[in-house]
């Protein structure tokens, strides 16, 4: 008899996701060639028999982990060597200067120690949230064989139950000059949800953006450029305290 290792669905496992096409001025067409989110280990190990899976400890790592695949083919050139004239643009897919400032996001004041720098490709506006709270991560493809760009995926997580935001994905560049290279359907991160009990599943619902969540979303993000270096639970506090003074009026 096959036993059943999965606890079935209810609302505390649910999570909504969306693709967000409207922060992206320019690129309504973009929903159209997004993936839909695809867990780790059917992505990674289509064989059902593999050595890996019998492993119970490798399998609960992975278990909540969903692949987010590139929906384009992307190549950027950067050069840092002038440090008075740095430089990052698309070369596919060409684009005028304003939709590459739309799509091409260069931090070049955002520097560490090592004077490592990043930037943002804004084609991951996917959306996870959920009625209840529960954290997030968003993972490097710690799975795949190369790194060829030379380059680290920003790590982050925060409670998709208390804030509302689109996943983004951020790059540190290690070379000073070199291009940066994704083709469509190659991982661009993981993320993956953490529950209490490793036997619970969580189970994605599509769903489509409405002006309330767009609405939710936009304020969420601009508050940290009106109200810098927040934490986390100040930005949580904050938006639980809006949601009870105008709950009757939010929909």
């Amino acid at each position: 008899m096959k036993l059943n290792f999965w606890k079935k669905q209810n609302n505390n496992n649910i999570v909504h996701w969306a693709y967000d096409e409207h922060r992206l001025r320019g690129f309504q067409g973009l929903g159209l060639c997004m993936f839909e989110p695809v867990p780790v280990l059917s992505h990674y190990y289509k064989n059902t028999e593999a050595y890996l899976l019998s492993c119970p400890a490798f399998r609960a790592s992975l278990q909540n982990t969903y692949v987010i695949l590139s929906p384009i083919d992307i190549r950027i050139r950067y050069s840092r060597s002038d440090k008075q004239n740095k430089k990052m643009e698309i070369e596919i897919p060409e684009l005028v200067p304003e939709l590459q400032k739309t799509l091409l996001l260069p931090r070049f004041n955002d520097t560490g120690k090592q004077g490592n720098e990043v930037f943002s490709i804004t084609f991951t506006p996917y959306l996870f949230y959920c009625d209840h709270s529960m954290i997030m991560e968003i993972l490097p493809p710690f799975l795949e064989w190369n790194n060829r760009n030379n380059a680290r995926i920003i790590c982050g997580s925060y409670d998709i139950g208390k804030w509302k935001r689109p996943i983004e994905y951020a790059v540190e560049l290690k070379d000073t000059d070199g291009i940066f290279e994704i083709k469509r359907g190659e991982p661009l991160l993981y993320v993956r949800f953490n529950l209490a009990s490793p036997t619970t599943r969580v189970y994605l619902k599509p769903t489509i953006m409405t002006e309330a969540l767009i609405k939710e979303m936009s304020v969420n993000v601009n508050l940290k450029r009106i109200l810098p270096n927040q934490t986390l639970e100040s930005c949580y506090a904050l938006r639980e305290s809006y949601n009870k003074l105008f709950k009757n009026f939010m929909s």
